[in-house]
């Protein structure tokens, strides 16, 4: 009996050094996709094997009469009981990932394929999790020779009663992640931003309860609960209705230019004479002073032209997915001090991606080139960019 023993706890112990050791690849496998996701099962798992370790040892420590033979019952009890937790760990784990696996999505991010929740992998999943933990409590309750039909009652009793009270905190979040997943909104690579808000947003990561979000700008991880992100305005930069790919504005206030004079308007009436391009057009002041300001709108075109083509030759744009589609530039005000001309151009459509260098580049840099290039241009054209903060009185 003590040899089969001696080689039972044996057994026990190679195995959880063996466990020690291939947990963090076991969860690594399972959360191939989401290593952030495996991090605290694989901490959860360390923690685990650990304890069952000092259990062994103490009860090895009993058998050598070191400590009290009262305790062996009870290191019996919490070995059995950590090893059901650990157990159902690692089932839990591999149940999630062929579920979503069979149920779930494929998509690519950062020329990886992962799978994504679907509604019907997310139910699945939920379901699944709270058979494992009811299972768990069950085979603990045996564990603990609470078997009786009192205290079984009672202890689920009390953990259905706990889920029945708290039900407005987790039920809202677990209905609205499912509802998110079915109207498909966004999912994980996505860059999104909320409302009018400025602020660009990777989808990291989506929960039962919350929303993982990192920050494109500061790099931050900020956290949404599913509840409050279905009352946001979602506008999903990843996702676009035209191969043009994404649109992008940038508003410029110019000064006007100089309005010309009556006897201005004549000196140019008879320069235009000589024209052949103007043998029957009606040359007056007004055709005169109409034309300048075209003139003055197809210079900032011009502008703007030669800008993009400055942007596209930088060898540093590699990175940089501007798409090759023509800027185009109009007039969207005329204020009291300058005329407002806003700058459209498109980027290409967004890659998923987890790196929020790589969106900094697409979003953020891209717009600074094009700024850059149009001061520059500006300075050829001999066209002020600055706010006059009185009439401009351009030349």
């Amino acid at each position: 009996m003590i040899n089969e023993f001696t080689t039972l706890e044996a057994i026990f112990f190679i195995g959880n050094i063996v466990l020690f050791f291939v947990s963090q690849r076991t969860f690594s496998f399972f959360y191939l996709d989401n290593e952030e996701s495996a991090k605290p099962r694989i901490k959860a798992s360390l923690y685990l094997t650990g304890s069952l370790f000092l259990l062994q040892l103490s009860h090895i420590l009993i058998k050598l009469d070191i400590l009290d033979k009262s305790l062996n019952e009870i290191t019996y009890k919490v070995f059995y009981t950590l090893l059901t937790i650990y157990g159902m760990l690692i089932f839990q784990s591999s149940v999630h990932y062929f579920i979503k696996m069979k149920l779930g999505t494929k998509d690519k991010v950062d020329d990886k394929d992962i799978a994504a929740d679907t509604p019907s992998s997310r139910m699945w999943s939920l379901v699944t999790l709270v058979i494992i933990i009811f299972t768990t409590i069950y085979v603990n309750i045996q564990i603990w020779s609470a078997a009786s039909m009192m205290e079984t009652t009672g202890i689920v009793g009390i953990s259905l009663g706990a889920l029945a009270l708290t039900n407005s905190v987790w039920f809202p979040d677990i209905y609205s992640g499912i509802i998110i997943l079915k109207n498909k909104s966004f999912s994980v690579g996505d860059t999104v931003c909320f409302d009018e808000e400025e602020e660009l947003y990777i989808v990291n990561k989506a929960t039962f309860f919350h929303l993982e979000l990192l920050s494109v700008i500061d790099n931050n991880r900020t956290t949404i609960p599913n509840h409050i992100l279905s009352s946001f305005k979602t506008h999903n930069l990843s996702k676009v209705s035209t191969q043009q790919g994404l649109r992008r504005t940038i508003k410029y206030k110019i000064g006007y230019p100089k309005q010309l004079t009556i006897e201005d308007c004549k000196i140019k009436i008879e320069e235009l004479k000589n024209d052949k391009k103007y043998s029957n057009v009606d040359l007056s002041v007004e055709f005169i002073r109409e034309k300048q300001i075209m003139d003055y709108i197809e210079k900032i075109r011009k502008l703007a032209k030669e800008a993009q083509e400055h942007v596209l030759k930088q060898e540093n744009t590699k990175n940089i997915c501007l798409s090759e589609h023509e800027f185009r530039i109009g007039v969207s005000n005329t204020g009291d001090h300058a005329i407002e001309f806003v700058l459209s151009y498109y980027i290409k459509p967004l890659k998923k991606s987890f790196v929020t260098e790589r969106i900094r580049d697409y979003l953020v840099r891209t717009p600074l080139l094009v700024n850059e290039a149009m001061l520059l241009k500006s300075y050829k054209y001999g066209i002020d960019l600055s706010t006059p903060i009185t009439y401009v009185k351009n030349n």
